[in-house]
């Protein structure tokens, strides 16, 4: 008996039970090793390998011995057995095995239970994963694998020692290994399509790895001899000519044929994929419902060869479209036995989905995708392909598929271990369903680096080793447009060597949870895509990621300014954030005169809804509400839900060359948990443009990167949107335009005049100068290093720099002194007035930093609405100025709603009959219009029943003189709008006005006025009668003093001397300056006491106020007034 070695920290993993099978007819004695989860010490960094804790069953051993025997099994002659005596053993294995989980989920349960109460420190954090399953399919798709290591790859163990790749994720806890396979991936001659050329004896070799590191196989059937995705199902050579019936026939024979093989050279299969990615359920170029013959002979051709115990998978992508629950729908109702009373479905047992952060929308989209299947049909779920991008260098000199950082999560070793964590959590959500998840080509390596892209394209080309080799062009368009190596080494989850990266054991540390050191992660690198001529700026802000998985946004500074991008080109600025952090923001400028025609068929949906589709809920394509440009628009608006849709269109016969999509969107301003973006497509490439509503006419045009197409390929473009409850808005006039190369600029102009800058002595020039030239240099430095800046760029930076340098002006370089920020406050009448204790000062060259504050006294003096000024002095003696200004108060409470849809007090609603199905009378979120106040409103509308509506409450005033107004936009789907009147009432005495309602987004605000001789309570609100079709909101109810009294010479004394303070005082970018004598002219910085003023037409009150603040002010504003006097007679 071996006992395990003592080790640092307890965790669980995955515990190896070696059961000890004698039934086996070979001359040697073996195990079959079988995984399960179990929690065990183990030191994951420093355990020995070799070493083996006793199971509960009290069976002990060696993994090494298994997979040593195992390996010895396929070296036997034809490494076949036969079917029913290893059906047999296997069975009884699985018995024996299933005794000894038992036990050992038992003896472990405490442990487990423990382990689970805090996490453990590891080098990246990985939250622990609730109400996961122990037999959650743990899965890898290393179908490559055979041609890498042909090529020369290794992989090594988490020691650092060479190993078999499969042990090596074993050892991560890994129990599931799927194993794409083609019908025939070769030429005429016999050379292998690449993607590691996976036929049938291929596949069989890696399902024999597979099961010696104790893993279940899932065998993917594509059903072609190459690669097959969505919009891509190609027919296997041999079946070409075939009827539906014969490719039934052929499509199950081969099937039979497949998995007998690996049956019965012992391969372990636990599931089987029917067709890959089958979108619109296309498979071997047929599409539904004739492909339901084909899906029908795959599934008997599995239950035939390897019974019931397997299961069935059929596998879809883009959950975000929203039509899981249609696809599962036709897989449901088609009848694969017509002679048979009832529907025949066709039989499987696994909903599969692909899912890639990069484009396939929300984590709770896909479970909530998942989740309806599970439920509606009884079926249970996966993820079958998921990755993520740890760098975004490039291994091997092939480009990358992911070569641009995405906001979901950092480019990083933790942002890859997050992305899988989420996924798993997303499928574990969907409960005793969600089986599990798969990570595509985890272990797709580099066959050498970049620098030797000649030899690697030879080992590319021989062993099959990247993604496609030239023998697959005539079978694959994509092949032959771009064959190469491999797009995915940044995806993987070794790093280019081969050594397993941390996020490898994310399938360990999901079950208790781990904390990593909060170190800088990575800082993003954003990118922006701008059309020459309109108005952008460059990002506030950069994501900045920490080990520990948080994010936070960093203020940046960008070393360039969005005037010097003119042109088409593509920049890179160099960036430094607050803390320190570099980053870079790469800016792309497309010329949109010089983009070509546009490729779409009916763009701005004119001419009907063809050759458009649409999947979800709650969309009209070719409607015609509020379009863009002409009379449609594709629109949607949906209540009582959230709801979700996608529309598309394929483009076949696309020429070659680089292409962008965009398009113009407006609607209801995006809540929290919505999602909406343009998507492109074509091949293995795709790009998604996300965008965010911002309201009626808020048009947004989102633009995506751009995507290489292939000649002869077909592009799938696509907008897809995720919505909560009562969205609603417009999509409209798409553009497909290939995009036009940038002509590669001269820029030995640039280069000789930055070269003489370069050269100049900087001492002996004023600080201003100065700065303007250094600025100038960074100008160049930016447009010289621009992968591809524009000619018109290169020229601006030469000609300003040119300017820099003949305006240098000879000086002492002294400082010129800062000026300080005017700090700016909004209060509410009666409100606190609280000024800041330290103000920012702006230096000569725009840097900033903080000084204390002392303010002067004064804000006694503050009294009633208006606009009022107040100095102080800083600790290091500058001028400071606060510009407060004081609004009215409201007296009624909750005038705009915004306490929300479920708090609507202190209002009582009414209506009368309250109105039913679709009519509505409630608090909602605000229309999404020109002039709405704030996130709620009031919202009407009439369906069928008309009904009487009142929006009431009361508040208690002081006497006074008071003005009561509200807003309302609305109108009428049948006939003319409702009739509201905005009501006042005291003492049962009633004022009204009527509100004017002329359409959507048009405000209309009328007013009472409220003449109180004493305290009373006044009722206040709207009452309306509504008809069938009227809708409309109402909004920003207020009740305000106003009171002006009879005298305002004083407020308006006050005010004047503010309004010269301002225009004198200031600086014209609104800082204060420097507290010199020209400052003290306004009466302001150079008085020692009653520093304020006032500007605007002030109350009764602040009119005393201003008076009486004459005189504080004293002898200071007639000294000022003197001055005026004299500049005005004096012209200076």
């Amino acid at each position: 008996m071996q006992t395990a070695h003592t080790c640092r920290q307890t965790m669980p993993s995955t515990s190896t039970l070696l059961v000890a099978h004698p039934e086996f007819t070979l001359g040697i004695a073996h195990r079959v090793c079988l995984t399960v989860t179990a929690h065990r010490h183990s030191c994951p960094q420093s355990c020995d390998r070799s070493q083996s804790r006793v199971d509960g069953a009290g069976h002990a051993g060696s993994r090494d011995a298994a997979i040593d025997l195992t390996r010895a099994l396929r070296g036997l002659p034809d490494q076949r057995r036969s079917r029913g005596t290893f059906m047999v053993t296997r069975q009884r294995a699985r018995l024996v095995a299933a005794a000894a989980i038992a036990g050992t989920v038992s003896a472990f349960a405490t442990a487990a239970t423990a382990a689970a109460d805090e996490p453990v420190e590891a080098g990246i954090t990985v939250p622990v994963v609730e109400g996961l399953s122990a037999d959650f399919m743990n899965g890898v798709d290393a179908s490559s694998i055979l041609s890498l290591e042909e090529s020369g790859v290794t992989f090594r163990d988490f020691d650092g020692e060479e190993a078999d790749v499969f042990d090596v994720f074993a050892d991560a806890g890994v129990n599931y290994s799927r194993i794409r396979v083609w019908n025939d991936p070769y030429d005429a001659d016999g050379n292998g399509y690449g993607g590691g050329t996976v036929d049938a004896e291929r596949a069989t070799e890696i399902g024999l790895r597979s099961t010696a590191a104790g893993m279940r196989v899932f065998v993917d059937f594509h059903y072609s001899d190459f690669w097959a995705h969505p919009g891509q199902q190609p027919l296997p050579k041999a079946w070409e000519g075939m009827t539906t019936a014969e490719r039934a026939d052929a499509m199950y024979d081969y099937t039979v044929d497949t998995l007998s093989r690996m049956d019965d050279a012992g391969v372990d299969v636990g599931m089987v994929q029917i067709g890959n990615e089958n979108s619109g359920l296309l498979l071997a170029e047929t599409a539904g419902p004739e492909s339901g013959q084909l899906f029908d002979a795959a599934s008997r051709g599995v239950r035939d060869a390897l019974g019931d115990d397997v299961k069935i998978a059929i596998h879809f992508t883009n959950p975000e479209r929203g039509n899981y629950g249609s696809l599962a729908d036709s897989l449901a109702t088609y009848d694969t036995d017509p002679a048979t009373e009832g529907v025949q479905p066709i039989d499987y047992d696994v909903f599969a989905s692909s899912y890639y952060a990069y484009w396939h929308g929300t984590l709770e989209n896909l479970t909530s995708q998942l989740a309806g299947v599970a439920e509606t049909y009884g079926k249970d779920v996966i993820v079958a392909e998921t990755s993520w991008a740890y760098t975004l260098e490039d291994g091997d000199g092939y480009p990358n598929n992911i070569r641009t950082a995405y906001d979901q999560y950092s480019t990083s070793v933790q942002g890859q271990a997050l992305a899988v964590r989420d996924v798993i959590e997303a499928v574990a959500k969907v409960g005793d369903a969600g089986l599990g998840v798969f990570y595509w080509e985890p272990a797709w390596l580099p066959v050498g680096p970049p620098e030797e892209i000649e030899q690697n394209r030879l080992l590319w080309e021989e062993f099959g080793s990247g993604w496609a080799s030239s023998h697959a062009a005539d079978y694959s368009a994509d092949a032959a447009a771009n064959y190469g190596g491999s797009g995915w080494d940044n995806q993987a989850m070794f790093d280019f060597e081969g050594r397993p990266l941390e996020s490898l054991r994310v399938w360990d540390y999901v079950r208790y949870g781990t904390v990593g050191p909060r170190d800088v992660d990575t800082v993003a690198s954003p990118e922006i895509t701008v059309v020459d001529g309109q108005s952008w700026s460059l990002p506030e802000t950069v994501a900045v990621s920490y080990t520990d998985g948080t994010t936070e946004q960093q203020d940046v500074t960008w070393q360039g300014h969005e005037s010097w991008f003119v042109g088409a080109g593509t920049y890179e600025v160099p960036g430094t954030t607050d803390a320190g952090l570099e980053s870079t923001l790469t800016v792309t400028v497309l010329d949109g005169d010089a983009d070509g025609q546009n490729l779409l068929a009916n763009p701005g949906f004119e001419d009907g809804v063809a050759p458009w589709t649409g999947t979800g809920t709650g969309y009209t394509i070719s409607a015609t509400d509020d379009p863009f440009a002409g009379t449609r628009s594709t629109h949607w608006y949906r209540a009582g839900g959230d709801f979700s849709f996608t529309i598309s269109q394929e483009i076949t016969g696309v020429s070659a060359g680089d292409y962008r999509l965009s398009a113009q969107a407006q609607g209801r301003a995006a809540v929290a948990g919505e999602a909406t973006s343009i998507s492109l497509a074509s091949g293995i490439e795709s790009a998604s443009a996300p965008f965010t509503l911002s309201g009626y006419e808020g048009w947004q045009n989102p633009r995506t990167p751009i995507v290489t197409v292939a000649e002869g390929q077909s592009v799938t473009v696509s907008a897809t949107f995720s919505l909560k409850d009562g969205a609603w808005g417009t999509i409209d006039e798409f553009e497909l335009v290939e995009v036009t190369p940038v002509v590669e600029a001269d820029t030995s102009a640039l280069e000789a005049v930055y070269t003489e800058g370069a050269a100049i002595d900087r001492d002996g020039w004023t600080a201003a100068s100065l700065l303007a030239f250094d600025r100038a240099m960074t100008r160049a430095e930016v447009i010289l290093d621009a992968s591809s800046p524009s000619q018109a760029s290169v020229d601006a930076a030469a000609a300003a720099l040119r300017t820099a340098i003949d305006d240098l002006e000879a000086g002492d370089g002294s400082i010129p002194d800062p000026t300080v920020r005017t700090v700016e406050l909004t209060v509410v009448d009666g409100e606190p007035i609280d000024l800041p204790d330290e103000v920012t000062v702006v230096a000569y060259d725009d840097s900033t930093t903080t000084e204390a504050v002392t303010w002067n006294d004064g804000l006694d003096a503050i009294a009633g609405p208006g606009t009022y000024t107040v100095t102080g002095v800083t600790e290091n003696g500058w001028t400071a100025r606060a510009e407060i200004v004081v609004t009215a108060r409201n007296e009624i409470a909750n005038g705009g709603f915004e306490k929300g849809i479920d708090d609507v007090t202190p209002w009582t609603i009414e209506a009368d009959p309250w109105p039913e199905d679709e009519g509505s009378f409630w608090v909602t979120a605000s229309a999404g219009s020109d002039g709405d106040e704030g996130e709620y409103a009031l919202n009407y509308y009439v369906d069928g029943q008309p009904y009487a509506f009142t929006a009431l409450q009361d508040v208690d005033l002081p006497a006074g003189t008071y003005e009561l107004s509200a807003a309302a936009m609305g109108g009428s789907d049948v006939g003319d709008p409702a009739q509201i009147d905005l009501v006042a009432s005291v003492g049962g005495v009633e004022q009204t006005q009527a509100f004017t309602l002329s359409g959507w987004s048009t405000w209309d605000r009328p007013t009472l006025q409220i003449v109180l001789d004493e305290a009373a309570t006044v009722t206040v609100g709207v009452r309306g009668l509504g008809d069938d079709g009227d809708w409309g909101y109402l909004d920003a109810f207020t009740l305000v003093a106003t009171d002006t009294g009879d005298g305002d010479s004083g407020g308006s004394d006050g005010g004047s001397g503010g309004s010269d303070a301002d225009a004198t005082g200031g600086d014209t970018d609104g800082s204060s300056g420097d507290g010199t004598d020209e400052e003290a002219e306004g009466g302001v910085s150079g008085s020692p006491s009653g520093e304020i003023a006032q500007t605007g037409a002030p109350s009764m009150t602040g009119a005393l106020a201003g008076a009486l603040g004459l005189l504080a002010l004293g002898g200071a504003l007639v000294v000022a007034s003197l001055r005026r006097a004299r500049r005005e007679q004096t012209g200076s």
